[in-house]
C-alpha cells in the first residue's frame, strides 16, 4: 500500500455464480500480497441463486471488502463499471465470479507492473475444463509488442491494468449483446506505454461452468455476431494505419470471431433469409479490410469461406462449413513442391476457385522435434517428418548469419545438426546471442520462417570452449537463442601473471 492507497483493487462482478463464488473470493482473501495491499469490490448484479447472500458472507470478515447489491444489468459490464467507480487501487483486476487466482498471482503481477511500469500485465492463464491461448507465454515479456507477443490474442479483461491509464482514457465496459470485454482491452493496449506478459507462473485459472458457458459462448444469433465482429475491425482500423499492422491484429478477428464463430454452425442454423443478410453484410466487411495478408495467415477453410462471402455465394458457402464441421481430414495432393487441401470445389471449373485458395504448404511446413544428439551435447538436431524444398537452420546475431542446411530422411522428412562448435561456417560462433530459425525454402523463395523451439529434454545449459575460449550456453528466457560469452585464455592469464609479477620485482 502506498500512502494509505491499496496497491490493487480486485473487481468482481457477480450473477448467479454459485458455487463458484465461493472458491472465488477464497482465492483472492488468501493472495500471498496480503489483504492490507487489496481491497476488493464485489458487485452482485441481481442474483436470485444465493449470490449475494454468500457476498455478504465474506464480506463480514473481510475489512477490504466492499459489496454492492443493484438489479440486474444484463451482462458483465455494468458491474465492472461500478467497480472502476469505487476502485482507489493503483492497479485493477478484474476477476470473473467463475474462476479464481493462482496464491501469489497479485503479488507477482503487481511486481512486475512497478519494475517496468507496465500499464497492463497479462499474466499466465490455465484453462480448468476449457481451452486458453498459450502462444503468448512461452516465456515472461517485460516489454511485449502488441504486433508480435501474441497477446492481441487474450482480449478478456481478467488482467492488471494501471488505474491511471483507465481514467486517462475514460475506459469503461460498452454494454454490448457479448464480447464487452474486448473494446475495453483493445483499446487499453492500443494506448499503452508498456505491457507485460507474465508467464512463469499460473495466475489465472478460467473456469468452465457445468451449465455450459457464459453470455458470449450461449450466443446463437448470427447477427449479434457479425454486429460484434463489425465494431472490432472498425476500432482497429480506428487506431492502426492501414498496412502489416493492421493486417496482424485483424487476422484475429478474421480466424476467430468470423471464420469459426460467425460463419459455422450459427450461420448453417439461420434461417434462408438471414443467411443472406448475413453474407450481404460480411461482404462489406470483406471487401474493406480482407487483404491478400490475412488471406495468407488464414487455414484453407478461412480462405475458402471468405472468398465465397466475396463473391455473395450463399449456398457453396454453407456446403465448405457443412464439410469442416463433418471433421473429416481434406485430402491432400502434393504438386510442384506444394501441398493443396482437396476441399469442396477445388479445380471445379464452373466454380472457378484460384488454387492458392486451397495451399496448405505453409501450415504443412513445421519443427516438429528439437533436441541434443545423444552424446554430444554440443550438438543440436532439428527435425521434422516433412519436407518440401529445403529447410534451413539460420543463426543470426545483428547482420552476421550462418546457414546450417538440413539433410532429407528416410521418412521423407529433414534433419538438421547444428554443432555449436564449428556453426559458424566450420569455426566457432563469434560472441553473440544467436537466434535460432527455421527457413523453408520452395522453388527458391523463403515461404515460411518459425524459431527454433527449445530441445526437449533438461540438459546442462553452459560448456566451456577451449578453442577460442569462450563460454557457450542456451538461453533460459525468451525465445531460443545460442549464448556466446568470449574467455580469457589461460596462456594470456599466465602472461598477465608474469608481467605483474615482474613490475613488483623491480619494484622491490
Amino acid at each position: 500500500m502506498v500512502g494509505g492507497q491499496p496497491d490493487v483493487s480486485v473487481v468482481v462482478g457477480a450473477y448467479n455464480a454459485m458455487p463458484y463464488l465461493t472458491k472465488c473470493l477464497t482465492s483472492v482473501l488468501e493472495q500471498s500480497i496480503g489483504l492490507d495491499r487489496l481491497e476488493v469490490i464485489a458487485v452482485n448484479d441481481g442474483s436470485t441463486d444465493g449470490t449475494g447472500a454468500e457476498l455478504d458472507r465474506f464480506a463480514a470478515t473481510c475489512p477490504v471488502m466492499r459489496v454492492v447489491h443493484q438489479e440486474n444489468s444484463g451482462g458483465p459490464a455494468g458491474p465492472r463499471n461500478v467497480g472502476i467507480e469505487l476502485a482507489r487501487g493503483r492497479y485493477i483486476f478484474f476477476l470473473d465470479a467463475d474462476d479464481y487466482l493462482g496464491v501469489e498471482a497479485l503479488e507477482r503481477m503487481v511486481a512486475m507492473a512497478d519494475r517496468n511500469q507496465s500499464d497492463v500485465v497479462l499474466g499466465r492463464r490455465v484453462g480448468v475444463n476449457r481451452g486458453t491461448p498459450q502462444s503468448m507465454f512461452r516465456y515472461n515479456q517485460d516489454r511485449a509488442d502488441v504486433f508480435t507477443s501474441g497477446v492481441w490474442n487474450i482480449l478478456s479483461a481478467q488482467k492488471l491494468f494501471r488505474k491511471s491509464l483507465i481514467d486517462r482514457l475514460g475506459l469503461r465496459f460498452p454494454n454490448l449483446p457479448i464480447g464487452q470485454d474486448q473494446p475495453f482491452t483493445a483499446k487499453a493496449y492500443l494506448h499503452a506505454d508498456v505491457i507485460s506478459v507474465l508467464a512463469d507462473y499460473d495466475c489465472y485459472y478460467l473456469v468452465r461452468r457445468d451449465d455450459g458457458g457464459n453470455n458470449t459462448t450461449r450466443q446463437k444469433d448470427i447477427r449479434v455476431w457479425l454486429n460484434f465482429v463489425e465494431h472490432m475491425v472498425h476500432l482497429v482500423a480506428e487506431h492502426v494505419a492501414p498496412g502489416e499492422k493492421r493486417d496482424i491484429l485483424m487476422q484475429r478477428h478474421f480466424r476467430d470471431e468470423f471464420r469459426r464463430l460467425c460463419f459455422s454452425e450459427r450461420f448453417l442454423d439461420a434461417e434462408p433469409e438471414v443467411q443472406a443478410e448475413a453474407v450481404a453484410q460480411a461482404k462489406a466487411i470483406v471487401d474493406e479490410f480482407y487483404t491478400p495478408r490475412i488471406a495468407q495467415a488464414m487455414p484453407v477453410d478461412g480462405r475458402l469461406r471468405f472468398e465465397l462471402i466475396r463473391r455473395g455465394d450463399v449456398q457453396r458457402l454453407a456446403e465448405v462449413i457443412q464439410f469442416h464441421l463433418a471433421g473429416a481430414p481434406a485430402e491432400e495432393l502434393i504438386e510442384d513442391g506444394r501441398v493443396y487441401l482437396r476441399y469442396p470445389f477445388f479445380r471445379d471449373p464452373e466454380v472457378g476457385i484460384p488454387d492458392e485458395c486451397y495451399d496448405n504448404t505453409r501450415r504443412s511446413l513445421k519443427v516438429e522435434q528439437v533436441e541434443w544428439v545423444q552424446g554430444s551435447p554440443l550438438t543440436l538436431a532439428v527435425s521434422s517428418r516433412r519436407r518440401l524444398g529445403d529447410a534451413v537452420v539460420k543463426l543470426s546475431h545483428g547482420d552476421t548469419v550462418f546457414q546450417i542446411p538440413s539433410q532429407r530422411t528416410a521418412d521423407g522428412g529433414y534433419r538438421a545438426l547444428v554443432p555449436l562448435p564449428t556453426a559458424a561456417a566450420g569455426r566457432p560462433l563469434p560472441p553473440g546471442r544467436w537466434r535460432a530459425d527455421v527457413q523453408f525454402i520452395v522453388d527458391g523463395e523463403v515461404v515460411k520462417t518459425v524459431p527454433v523451439p527449445r530441445p526437449a529434454g533438461r540438459r546442462r545449459m553452459l560448456w566451456l570452449r577451449r578453442k577460442d575460449p569462450a563460454a557457450v550456453g542456451v538461453s533460459r528466457t525468451g525465445p531460443f537463442a545460442i549464448l556466446v560469452a568470449p574467455l580469457v585464455s589461460s596462456a594470456v592469464v599466465r602472461a598477465v601473471a608474469a608481467a605483474v609479477r615482474r613490475r613488483l620485482s623491480a619494484r622491490k
